[in-house]
């Protein structure tokens, strides 16, 4: 976590240098008009979710009236909540725009399973492992308020885009696996020099990741700030 706090705290220091390099170049709305490049970098939070339920191979002892039954044990897989980090490359006008984003998600996985208390397994059990997953997307933004809210300091946004996951698992009963995303959200992009150089990003977005083998449809909620340049 300390690494993303200096990379962004970085981040911030370049935003300033950038902004009092394009403060003669334009005020807000000057190249909106036809079209404007940006990127942005961002971290913050991905909630968790239940990911699947796994035969582990391995089974208990249950003796019922002097009969031994084996019994299998399940390993129920949660991805806890995660830190994410990532970045857009995009264009955009007054009113519409698009970006393409690639993130990372690291989190831990919460693993459980139906062993009920005072029995012992006959093998041993795998209860922790941890999580990766690589996250692209390309979305569609509209900014309804164009650049009319507080001189174009403020540009509020809607956003949806399909995307492609790719989970990278560190656990003995579940592979990694291939997801397909459909994202949507709101956030708001932020000015806070005299120019339209150097922005603020805050966004909130719901995920729902689908059609994987083993994994089970998802949704995933992404609470994110983030700072960005316009070119």
């Amino acid at each position: 976590m300390k690494k993303y706090l200096v990379a962004m705290l970085v981040l911030a220091g370049v935003s300033v240098g950038w902004a009092q390099e394009k403060e003669q170049e334009g005020m807000f709305g000057d190249s909106f008009s036809t079209g404007q490049w940006s990127v942005d970098f961002y971290t913050g939070y991905f909630s968790e979710a239940h990911w699947a339920t796994m035969p582990t191979g391995v089974t208990y002892d249950l003796t019922i009236n002097g009969i031994t039954i084996e019994r299998p044990i399940k390993a129920k897989i949660d991805m806890q909540d995660s830190w994410i980090f990532g970045g857009h490359f995009g264009k955009e006008w007054e009113y519409l725009g698009w970006e393409a984003g690639l993130a990372g998600v690291f989190g831990d996985l919460d693993v459980t399973t139906n062993l009920p208390n005072g029995f012992v397994a006959n093998d041993q059990l795998y209860t922790s492992g941890d999580a990766s997953m690589i996250l692209t997307n390309f979305n569609l933004m509209v900014y309804p308020g164009g650049n009319n809210l507080m001189e174009g300091r403020l540009r509020p946004y809607l956003t949806a885009g399909p995307g492609l996951a790719y989970l990278m698992i560190d656990q003995k009963y579940l592979d990694d696996e291939f997801l397909v995303d459909m994202n949507a959200g709101l956030g708001t992009k932020i000015y806070p020099f005299d120019n339209d150089a150097v922005f603020m990003r805050v966004d909130w977005k719901w995920h729902y990741l689908f059609k994987g083998d083993e994994v089970r449809d998802t949704y995933h909620k992404e609470l994110t700030i983030g700072v960005g340049f316009n070119f």
